[in-house]
């Protein structure tokens, strides 16, 4: 668990949050004379608050209120004290022992429910799920921002507290400058009634006065900077998670746009295909129709030059979709790292070098078979690319 910034506090700071709660100056008073720190705030329950520092019951449930703000949970009520002992009952009487058992063989050792590489292979699971919940900025984030809010805070009361001494020491100021004048009809009337004595007493004890008021102000003023220096640093931490994790949202959403446009390249890649398929297939019906009519084979049938271009056309046009789609990937994989799942090593790489191989020729039947063939295959290969795609875009 967190400890609470309140464990921090010097004993200024808790005397600072009793101005913050506007307690009275008794309460602040006793505070300061027994020295208590944040850590001793922390550990006093109700009780302590009540019967030690004379607080009501009202004042205590304002400081509880407070500490449960900073994180702080109420201690333990005293434990009850332990029941007397009791004393032991009389043994009763041993029976006489019983004749031994006969000694079998020691039962035999339970296998393991589990093989030795299921276990490593969940052990290696296990890391890998601590490393990538280590990689969340989101919890980062939100522990920042509380941060800031205790930061801001523990500033305010800081500030506050620093008012309140400067008026006092401003008060201070006043009044022994006054006395050391003696100047003003209230001073010649405390002469007149109180007499010179009292007076000279007063004007020893205002450079005293003075002199504390002085030192509690400067003791705030410099609790306020260290707030203030608290501050920025709480701030400066929270704009570095935040510039974090918006760069992790944009380097997602490039990745997510990659695989996104290899799917659809994928997509065009197989409509190619399949346009060439239909073009071969049809190649193929109309020599067998012509073998049928004048009984030339198909080897000695003349090629459709316009037919084969256009194949060709649609071959390389799905051959360069492919290679884009896995450089598109090849790409995502860099940027989203081990939060992307795993993609088929060798289909990947024969994308990048092109799937396709041009087997159009002049031949006869067997060769449009084996062209046939081979744009089934690619259309396969290409048929399980997209769908790895898919799963990546859409996971």
């Amino acid at each position: 668990m967190t400890a609470s910034p309140l464990e921090s506090w010097s004993a200024l700071e808790v005397t600072n949050l009793t101005a913050t709660l506007k307690m009275p100056s008794e309460v602040a008073e006793q505070f300061r004379s027994n020295a208590i720190s944040g850590r001793d705030l922390a550990s006093l329950s109700d009780d302590d608050l009540t019967k030690e520092l004379g607080l009501t019951s009202l004042q205590v449930r304002k400081v509880r209120r407070a500490l449960t703000e900073l994180g702080v949970a109420t201690p333990d009520a005293p434990k009850a004290p332990a029941a007397p002992a009791v004393p032991p009952a009389a043994a009763p009487a041993v029976p006489p022992p019983a004749a031994a058992p006969a000694v079998g063989p020691p039962p035999r050792q339970a296998a393991p429910s589990f093989e030795p590489a299921d276990l490593e292979r969940y052990s290696s699971l296990t890391a890998q799920i601590a490393e990538l919940q280590g990689m969340q900025i989101s919890p980062k984030v939100a522990q920042a921002k509380q941060h800031v809010g205790t930061a801001q805070a523990r500033l305010a009361a800081a500030q506050q507290a620093q008012a309140v001494a400067q008026a006092a020491a401003a008060k201070a100021q006043k009044r022994s400058s006054g006395l050391e004048t003696g100047q003003g009809k209230a001073s010649c009337l405390g002469k007149l009634l109180c007499g010179h004595s009292h007076h000279a007493t007063k004007l020893e004890a205002s450079p005293v006065q003075l002199a504390a008021a002085q030192k509690q102000l400067a003791e705030t003023q410099a609790s306020a900077g260290k707030g203030q220096a608290q501050l920025a640093e709480a701030q400066a931490q929270l704009a570095a998670w935040q510039g974090k994790a918006s760069r992790g949202v944009a380097t997602y959403s490039s990745g997510t746009q990659l695989l996104t446009g290899a799917a659809a390249k994928l997509e065009g890649a197989l409509q190619s295909l399949r346009s060439s398929n239909f073009v071969n297939m049809a190649g193929m019906a109309r020599g067998l129709r012509t073998t049928a009519r004048t009984g030339v084979p198909r080897r000695g049938q003349p090629r459709r030059i316009g037919g084969d271009l256009v194949q060709m056309g649609m071959l390389r046009r799905a051959n360069d979709s492919v290679s884009a789609a896995a450089r598109d990937t090849e790409e995502a994989r860099a940027l989203l790292g081990p939060g992307l799942p795993r993609v088929d090593e060798g289909v990947l790489r024969a994308a990048c070098t092109g799937l396709f191989l041009n087997v159009l020729a002049n031949g006869g039947v067997m060769l449009d078979v084996v062209q046939a063939a081979a744009v089934r295959s690619s259309m396969n290969q290409v048929e399980g690319l997209l769908a790895q795609q898919l799963a990546l875009a859409l996971g």
